[in-house]
């Protein structure tokens, strides 16, 4: 049983902290995750779960766009595939490939712009 003061007067749980078997985490350690873990998570369940044939193709016209030394979003790569393969059937499996990407260096986010329908998308180029 764990011991608790409140308001000058202390009183004991029945039960103890989830917390007291694992030393040194604190308050913030249990917490909720935030909406971008969440979003993270999502992003690589998705990614993993997606057809290996499909992320290869997307990851080479990726890299081939970034090498040319153009900014270029994620609406040019998709346009590009759909040219050579069709429709692709897992999109949301793409955002967690330029994550990687730009954390391995090969692309990097230079700013921002429209999609074609009005919301705000990352611009990218390819790193040196």
């Amino acid at each position: 049983m764990e011991a608790h003061q409140m308001n000058d007067q202390q009183y004991t749980l029945p039960f103890s902290s989830p917390n007291a078997a694992r030393p040194g985490l604190t308050r913030r350690d249990a917490a909720a995750p935030s909406e971008k873990e969440i979003r993270s998570k999502a992003a690589k369940k998705a990614f993993d779960a997606a057809d290996r044939i499909f992320i290869e193709r997307y990851e080479m016209i990726l890299r081939e766009i970034a090498a040319s030394g153009q900014e270029f979003t994620g609406e040019t790569v998709t346009a590009r595939y759909v040219a050579l393969h069709g429709q692709p059937r897992e999109k949301r499996a793409v955002g967690y490939l330029f994550t990687k990407l730009q954390v391995t260096g090969v692309i990097e986010e230079v700013g921002s712009a429209k999609r074609a329908n009005g919301n705000k998308t990352a611009v990218y180029r390819g790193k040196k």
